[in-house]
């Protein structure tokens, strides 16, 4: 398999330079602390259907002690002189009663947004599912969040529907 713990690539952006995508991490925690900072309200609410303040040491360990099997995570770090910059991370979680079934999310950062970089890290995850067998990705979304939409869009037909005021349930097949 492509998608493991080692995984990790170079990715040039035609204007924004060099950035890395990898698998995450147990050391991303602070730094998916940091990322949440810097998303605007706005993309808060879009991405957590709330205004998520911060991450509780439970989610941190959810979010970044990733088995590669059930769950994959990847994240995005513009490459910074000889640091990186945290862009953005995309993860699955594979449904435990529907093996071919996924929920997805998918986080960048409002300076790093409509640069293609999600549907650059949209695509691994794609690829990353279909290798464990993975034919559906659902998720939930903010009706506001256009910008989910469309990306799913580029890659199949999407279904939606209103599941509550304000929340769409999204879903994918996976060709």
């Amino acid at each position: 398999m492509k998608y493991t713990k080692e995984f990790s690539e170079i990715f040039n952006h035609p204007s924004r330079g060099e950035f890395l995508c990898r698998a995450i991490r147990p050391s991303d925690k602070e730094g998916l602390v940091m990322a949440l900072k810097d998303l605007s309200i706005e993309s808060r609410k879009k991405r957590f259907l709330t205004l998520k303040k911060g991450f509780t040491e439970k989610e941190l360990k959810i979010f970044t002690e990733v088995d590669f099997v059930r769950h994959v995570a990847l994240a995005i770090l513009k490459v910074v002189d000889q640091s990186f910059e945290p862009v953005g991370t995309v993860r699955f979680f594979v449904d435990e009663d529907n093996l071919e079934r996924a929920e997805f999310a998918i986080t960048i950062l409002d300076k790093f947004q409509g640069l293609g970089i999600g549907n650059y890290l949209f695509d691994h995850l794609c690829e990353a599912a279909k290798e464990r067998g993975i034919k559906e990705l659902y998720g939930t979304a903010s009706t506001e969040n256009n910008k989910i939409v469309k990306l799913m869009k580029k890659k199949g037909e999407v279904k939606s529907k209103v599941i509550t005021h304000g929340i769409l349930e999204l879903s994918l097949k996976l060709g």
